[in-house]
């Protein structure tokens, strides 16, 4: 064994929910090693997590040759929006090109590999969604997730063995940083908390598994534990939402009353409706979200106020 085995790798340390499974593994003693180009996440995020006279290095992905023989990844390091890949094409090959990296180094090393997929795979299909659903992708979002589960396949051959959590809409504290690319309901309670109207696509009856990051990193250490060789794995709640609903739930519990302003969808490829099928969740992992949605978002605005982030507290009134 090498002086790196008792470390864990966390790629996208510096996003949202790579600083928050930081945070938890930091908590569980375990030695970690953080990669991050820094091109979506903040310093800030982990910043925190350490006295400030033993800050970590940041490392790029290229350079975890000089660390063999780490047991686990965890990769949360893909770019994790529709829109980024809409607006940068070549964030596909650069991301297919960073997960190459990370199977060679499992295949050489025997490390095994717990990483970030996507629930929007489902587009097109019925509600609940399960994983043994037939996937066609129709944009490069949901393309490059495809493409890395259809490698972690191949390199199953190889030895590698991989898990694929399929996460379906996260949302939760320590938002702020990701700006347009936050959640629909972080960005609905900056609206509604501004006194503005927050916009909803169509009628606003389209559904999401809105899932709170404290289960989604439940899930990961779970995972951790678990025994695997090549699967992937759906992590949300069982129960969706409509946007009306959320927008309904945040002017309660923040005593607003504002209704939403309804635009035209332009969006080519909109999912429509999701919902996790969580059996499969439930049977291997043992893993069950436990964080209602009225309790989630409580937490988001409480922790909202508790930062100063809403520009006008003042004048809110939360329940």
């Amino acid at each position: 064994m090498s002086v790196y085995g008792n470390k864990i790798i966390v790629t996208g340390a510096l996003g949202y929910i790579g600083s928050h499974l930081v945070e938890r593994l930091l908590k569980s003693s375990h030695e970690l090693l953080l990669v991050d180009n820094s091109t979506n996440g903040s310093y800030k995020n982990i910043k925190h997590l350490y006295p400030m006279d033993q800050l970590p290095e940041i490392l790029n992905i290229d350079k975890l040759k000089a660390y063999p023989k780490i047991p686990l990844i965890f990769h949360l390091g893909s770019p994790s929006d529709y829109m980024m890949f809409e607006n940068n094409k070549q964030l596909y090959p650069y991301t297919i090109k960073d997960f190459l990296t990370l199977l060679e180094y499992c295949r050489k090393w025997g490390t095994k590999l717990i990483y970030a997929s996507s629930g929007s795979l489902y587009y097109g299909n019925s509600v609940p969604q399960n994983e043994t659903m037939n996937i066609h992708p129709k944009d490069l979002y949901s393309e490059c997730f495809y493409q890395m589960e259809r490698l972690c396949e191949l390199y199953s051959t190889y030895g590698v063995k991989s898990l694929g959590l399929r996460l379906f809409n996260v949302y939760g504290g320590r938002e702020q940083y990701k700006g347009d690319n936050a959640s629909i309901i972080y960005r609905f309670i900056m609206s509604l908390s501004n006194g503005e109207s927050t916009v909803v696509y169509d009628d606003g009856m389209q559904t999401r598994d809105f899932i709170y990051i404290d289960d989604v990193i439940d899930a990961l250490m779970v995972a951790k534990e678990s025994k695997f060789s090549t699967d992937v794995i759906n992590i949300g709640t069982g129960k969706n939402y409509s946007f009306n609903d959320i927008v309904e739930k945040i002017n309660n519990y923040m005593s607003t009353n504002l209704e939403p302003k309804y635009k035209k969808n332009t969006v080519v490829n909109y999912i429509k409706h999701s919902l996790a099928d969580t059996e499969k969740a439930e049977k291997i992992l043992k893993f069950k979200a436990s964080t209602t949605i009225d309790q989630g978002i409580k937490n988001v605005i409480e922790e909202c106020l508790y930062k100063g982030i809403f520009s006008d507290e003042e004048n809110l009134n939360v329940k």
